[in-house]
């Protein structure tokens, strides 16, 4: 196998297990996230929404039940006055634990932050399909290939990496792969330029040993 198949074998193993499995797994979890957050406002606007019912009932049932006061001895009816004033009671007690069971929904959402999960796996979705735009192309160069390649798997970890860390540092967006490639080149030329300098010092010193044998 010559050195482009085997980059290629490595392009198609990297991006089938690699990036196709992480794309996969961050389209998950921005499914679950979403869904979860979606859930809970509902679940909070519903008990938010419980509160306001039930204090506007408990008023009304008042109003038109209880003319006299809250007193079911001078009430005509004293079987019905019972039932309102236990409605009254039942909707006051909704009034107060209502809002206190959508304060607990709130205080699980600042905890699990499901939002904020949405939002940064968002981030790394994006990324990692820009990351995907640098995988080298079939009608590239050998040499391009290979740093295209080499650009491509470096930027996708680097998405991996960032996402690790999601409660630190937001995700950074992988360099562009002509900058890579320039920076790959300014480095092959400084490693030429180390190795020609040592092997002109070796040159030089070798007469030097002569001489003095």
């Amino acid at each position: 196998m010559n050195e482009r198949k085997y980059h290629e074998a490595l392009n198609v193993l990297f991006e089938y297990f690699a990036l196709k499995d992480q794309r996969d797994f961050y389209i998950h979890r921005v499914k679950q996230n979403r869904a979860a957050a979606s859930q809970v406002n509902r679940i909070r606007a519903f008990f938010s929404f419980l509160a306001g019912m039930s204090s506007a009932l408990a008023g009304l049932i008042v109003v038109t039940s209880f003319p006299q006061g809250m007193d079911c001895l001078v009430a005509v009816d004293v079987n019905a006055c019972n039932l309102s004033l236990f409605i009254v009671s039942a909707l006051v007690v909704v009034s107060v634990v209502a809002p206190a069971i959508g304060a607990a929904f709130t205080t699980l959402s600042d905890l699990f932050q499901w939002d904020r999960q949405v939002d940064l796996y968002n981030a790394a979705l994006n990324n990692i399909n820009k990351a995907d735009a640098l995988s080298p192309l079939p009608e590239m160069p050998d040499d391009i290939y290979a740093l295209a390649l080499q650009a491509f798997a470096q930027g996708t970890l680097s998405v991996m990496n960032d996402e690790q860390a999601q409660w630190g540092q937001l995700i950074r967006t992988p360099q562009s792969l002509e900058k890579f490639i320039e920076e790959a080149k300014r480095r092959s030329a400084q490693t030429i330029a180390a190795a020609g300098g040592a092997a002109s010092d070796s040159t030089d010193s070798q007469p030097t040993e002569n001489n003095e044998e």
